[in-house]
């Protein structure tokens, strides 16, 4: 390289550190930030008093702005011996009178520092001593606990470092009687807790064990003087391990017993009810089960806002016994609901108890308890004033039914003093009494239905005084509703309507038929009917086999009180004899009407198998659906034509129901004859009843005549589809065999390979029928087994055999029922090799055309793909331009180099 050349390239260096510099001194700047400073800083004395010689724990908690180190240095009474126990750093330093922590550097925001102070064992009851510290940076002053005061004469101190603790007065020692405790209270156990000599160290544990109640598993605290009972179950536990109840964990229970009128508690309860609005005071008495733990609080809200105003309502505000009893003052509360509560005044403020009280206006009003009703409901209304006077209730006389009167829509009820008509209002005359408050009640069948009827309320017995107060009344007309309706019925079958009729006593149904509504019946000939129950609700059942067993759509009538409105017709309520032209149907007040339409039925059935191993006690399931038909009849016929049951070849048939879902099914076995089985399974026709009634069996086939297969067939169907039948029929047949079991070839050439392999074949026994399926060697050791289970529906079995782990050679393959047996010889070999199909010329030419054009189309993309222009991603960032400009001036120096040379 030349002189001039090494010029250039220092040059180059040169410029690059530059340039550096300047990268650096931004990077510098840009991470620049401001001082962080202590935002707060607090200290925590564990005791404000404590007695000589005590060791006390105290804690300072530090919060930065930014996370960076701090620096604490507390101060106080150099007479306190200090000892650090938890410290932010190497630099923590105990001087007289001082303790520093230092942690220079840092990456929290938030520190907690420990430390310990000895009180002077000839110090003095009364003397004090001061605690003033800084907290950097920032120079924060340390806030919070700032003194200890020596106490010699009482118990408030810690315990010394000599670890002694004085025993709980609430729990004095192991051996007092057992002690209650309450869920969610803290208490201190340590006089439970004594070890040998009386002695409880700082740290002692305590635990619990359950004995009785609810009580369950152990429980523990490290600290006995604070043992938190949230959790723990209510009952009986052991703490020292004797297995006697030293603890009865109890629910705590708080409520307000009651509410009273006036001062104390003699004078009229009045807990959820409503007093004068010129009362002054209600006494609210507690009832809670916590005494020897904690008081109550009461709290006192407005029932609506929920605004809480116990301090103005109430001098005090707790109450330290059970029974106790606080006055609250109610002259300046308005007309409204008031809530009074007690709960617990510490540990168990989760708990309480409410009751409530109303205060009412002192004008004349009214409120119904319904508002809507149906006509023939009796509606309670109430009406308020001022006690001790009179008032009175009334509707227009336009608004009820002809010839009514008052004593018609006024029931004589308690608080009715007077009832009559004047000034066109039928009127109530009702006493206050001593509340201010009076109940009446209104007969609605002797308003006019489907009307709004007024309601009015005024002061005084004088109906011709205008009103203080009203409320509408909506009067609906009777009606029944049918809720639930079944569109398409099966002839035969009995189906179900539902609804509500509010105001009714019965409900009956009928069927328009032609001209005429004709009453209907259930399946056991009874008239579908029903008592309306106290909801309104009802529910008939109608059989479609009695009037309705034609194929066709009816209308449907159900009708409300149906002897009450037809004249000169004797109706019976339970009846089905007296049907109704349509002009009397027309004198109903309140029906419902839906459209049913009936269809012929439908029978299906099924044989589990069509092949039957006999004499082994194999099973048979028949199933199927039957609409229209409540049960099915059905008759097996055996290959000499006897009528077979359960083993028995009689003249019986068999009777199954069918379910409410429409299905049946019935199970057959012992079956022990060969051949060919005919089963015949004959459904209701659409008058719900067999051809062929009385016994099970057939008419014709119990004279014991003997007859072939196909004559006993012949006679079943010819009783059951004769002249004027409609019974449905279905025919079915299988086949009884001795118990057979064939294997499947599963080999290639005779040849099975090491690997997993699927082993298939046949049987005839029932479905479920274990095979058991062994490979043998040539000394007719098992070397491999499985089971299968046969499926009856197609007469066949499979497994899976696992041959990869057995050796090459010969074997034997046997499958066993217990009843049959069948066996297969074949080689294992390690692999076996499968002929593979020549692929023809034509197959060959198109693969080869195929690939050359997938060929080409890959190479055209490639080209096509290579040749599209490069993308510029522009990036940016801190830095990111010095970095380009080194870039650029060394790639400057070198191509001078190379020119030089």
């Amino acid at each position: 390289m030349t002189t001039d050349t090494a010029e250039k390239v220092r040059g180059i260096f040169l410029a690059a550190l530059m340039v550096f510099s300047v990268f650096a001194g931004t990077v510098a700047f840009s991470g620049a930030v401001a001082a962080q400073e202590v935002t707060n800083a607090d200290r925590t004395i564990a005791s404000s008093t404590a007695q000589p010689g005590d060791t006390v724990e105290v804690t300072v908690d530090v919060t930065l702005d930014e996370a960076a180190g701090v620096q604490i240095s507390d101060t106080f009474d150099s007479a306190l011996d200090a000892q650090i126990i938890d410290g932010l750093g190497s630099l923590d330093n105990v001087d007289d009178g001082e303790v520093t922590f230092n942690q220079p550097t840092g990456s929290e925001t938030s520190y907690t520092v420990t430390y310990e102070v000895t009180v002077p064992e000839s110090a003095s009851d009364g003397d004090t001593y001061t605690f003033d510290g800084t907290a950097s940076p920032g120079d924060l002053t340390i806030t919070g606990d700032s003194q200890i005061t020596v106490a010699t004469d009482g118990d408030d101190g810690d315990d010394g470092d000599d670890g002694d603790t004085t025993p709980s007065d609430r729990f004095p020692s192991p051996d007092s009687p057992p002690h209650v405790v309450y869920v969610d209270e803290s208490a201190d156990l340590t006089g439970l807790a004594l070890t040998d000599g009386g002695v409880i160290q700082d740290d002692q544990s305590v635990g619990l064990t359950g004995l009785a109640g609810d009580a369950d598993g152990n429980f523990e605290e490290d600290d006995a003087a604070d043992f938190d009972f949230g959790g723990v179950a209510t009952g009986s536990y052991d703490v020292d391990d004797d297995e006697r109840a030293d603890i009865f964990v109890r629910a705590p229970d708080v409520g307000v017993d009651e509410l009273y009128l006036g001062s104390g508690t003699d004078g009229a309860e009045i807990t959820g009810e409503t007093i004068p609005s010129d009362s002054d005071i209600v006494t609210a008495q507690v009832d809670f089960n916590f005494e020897d733990v904690e008081g109550v609080s009461l709290i006192v809200e407005e029932g609506d806002s929920g605004l809480e105003i116990t301090d103005s309502v109430a001098d005090v505000t707790s109450l330290d016994a059970d029974g106790a009893s606080i006055e609250i003052d109610v002259s300046d509360l308005d007309a409204g609901a008031y809530d009074v509560t007690f709960e617990g005044a510490d540990q168990l403020d989760d708990y309480s108890g409410t009751e409530s009280f109303t205060i009412r206006s002192t004008d004349t009003t009214l409120s119904l308890g319904e508002e809507e009703v149906t006509q023939g409901q009796r509606v309670t209304g109430t009406a308020e004033g001022t006690p001790g006077t009179l008032a009175h209730v009334r509707v227009d006389t336009d608004d009820s039914i002809d010839d009514a009167t008052a004593l018609d829509v006024f029931r004589n009820t308690a608080d009715v003093e007077d009832r009559g008509t004047a000034n066109d209002y039928h009127y109530a005359v009702v006493d206050l009494g001593d509340d201010g408050a009076a109940d009446f009640q209104i007969q609605t069948q002797y308003l006019d239905d489907d009307s709004t009827v007024t309601v009015e309320v005024a002061e005084g017995d004088d109906p011709t005084v205008d009103s203080d107060d009203e409320v509408d009344l909506r009067v609906n007309a009777k009606a029944i509703s049918i809720d639930n309706a079944t569109s398409v019925v099966s002839i035969g079958e009995e189906f179900t309507l539902s609804g509500s009729a509010p105001e009714a006593d019965d409900v009956k149904a009928y069927a328009r038929i032609d001209n005429r509504y004709v009453p209907l019946q259930d399946d056991s000939g009874s008239a579908s009917t029903d008592s309306v129950d106290s909801d309104g609700s009802w529910s008939v059942d109608i059989a479609s086999g009695a009037h309705l067993n034609l194929a066709d759509a009816y209308r449907i009538s159900v009708v409300a009180n149906p002897t009450d409105d037809v004249p000169g017709v004797d109706l019976e309520d339970t009846g089905t004899d007296n049907s109704l032209s349509t002009d009397a149907y027309s004198e109903f007040d309140t029906t419902a009407t839906v459209t049913v339409r009936t269809v012929e039925g439908d029978l299906t059935a099924e044989l589990s198998t069509q092949r039957m191993a006999v004499d082994v006690g194999d099973e048979l399931t028949v199933s199927g659906t039957g609409t229209g038909t409540d049960e099915v009849k059905m008759f097996i016929v055996g290959p000499r034509g006897d009528l077979y049951t359960d083993g028995l070849y009689t003249d019986e048939g068999t009777e199954i129901s069918v379910d409410d879902d429409d299905t049946w099914e019935e199970d057959f076995s012992n079956f022990n004859r060969r051949g060919t089985y005919e089963v015949i399974v004959i459904g209701q026709g659409r008058d719900g009843r067999f051809a062929v009634t009385g016994d099970n069996d057939a008419t014709n086939l119990g004279d014991g005549i003997s007859r072939t297969q196909q004559q006993a067939v012949d006679i079943i169907l010819d009783d059951y589809s004769g002249a004027a039948s409609d019974d449905q029929i279905v025919e079915l047949s299988f086949t009884g065999e001795n118990p057979s079991l064939s294997i499947d070839d599963f080999t290639s050439d005779g040849q099975a390979a090491q690997e997993e392999v699927t082993i298939t074949g046949e049987s005839n026994r029932e479905g479920g029928t274990l095979v058991f399926v062994e490979v043998l060697d040539e000394e007719d050791n098992v070397v491999v087994s499985s089971e299968a289970e046969v499926d009856g529906s197609t007469s066949t079995w499979e497994t899976t055999l696992d041959m990869s782990d057995v050796e090459t050679g010969s074997y034997t393959l046997r499958a066993d029922d217990d009843e049959a047996t069948d066996t297969m010889e074949f080689e294992l070999a390690e692999s076996v090799t499968t002929p593979t199909e020549t692929m023809t010329a034509t197959e060959t030419a198109t693969e080869t055309a195929t690939e050359t054009e997938t060929a080409t189309a890959t190479e055209t993309a490639t080209q096509t793909d290579t040749g599209t222009a490069t993308e510029t991603t522009e990036t940016s960032g801190p830095g990111f331009t010095a970095v380009l400009a080194v870039l650029a001036l060394i790639g400057a120096a070198l191509l001078a180099v190379r020119r030089d040379q």
